[in-house]
């Protein structure tokens, strides 16, 4: 009998299958194309704010939302303004990875009492200035 061995996952792999599973928990069906700037209801606890560049997840709790990611910095307000439709305070945000995309509301939401919770690679990734060349390519244009 042949036996696989299985690869080790970064972390990125790590958080996707731990997101997906907890979004399959809650009988969520992959959505199929991106909505502008708003709050899409997945069940009756479990939102996707669909923003320019990427989704955010928020989970309604008795003390506020979790939410996975915080958008990109471009749309923390209206950001903001779609999560109060779903509770007027974000209690958690996680954060995935270090990129602006993920993390943009990161500093208004700590500021209205949110806890911020990331790998401490990303603490040390956001802290620490990256040259991207894509993002140099983007502003050329």
């Amino acid at each position: 009998m042949a036996h696989t061995i299985a690869r080790p996952m970064n972390r990125r792999e790590l958080l996707t299958q731990v997101a997906g599973g907890l979004l399959g928990s809650f009988g969520v069906v992959r959505r199929a194309a991106a909505q502008p700037l708003g709050v899409t209801p997945l069940t009756g606890r479990l939102s996707l704010v669909a923003t320019a560049r990427t989704d955010v997840r928020a989970l309604t709790t008795p003390d506020g939302l979790v939410v996975v990611d915080s958008g990109t910095p471009q749309l923390t307000e209206p950001l903001v303004a779609a999560l109060r439709q779903r509770s007027p305070r974000v209690r958690t945000a996680f954060n995935t990875h270090y990129h602006s995309d993920n993390t943009g509301a990161n500093e208004v939401l700590r500021r209205a009492g949110a806890d911020i919770v990331a790998h401490e690679n990303t603490r040390l990734w956001m802290a620490t200035p990256v040259w991207n060349p894509a993002e140099d390519l983007a502003k050329a244009k």
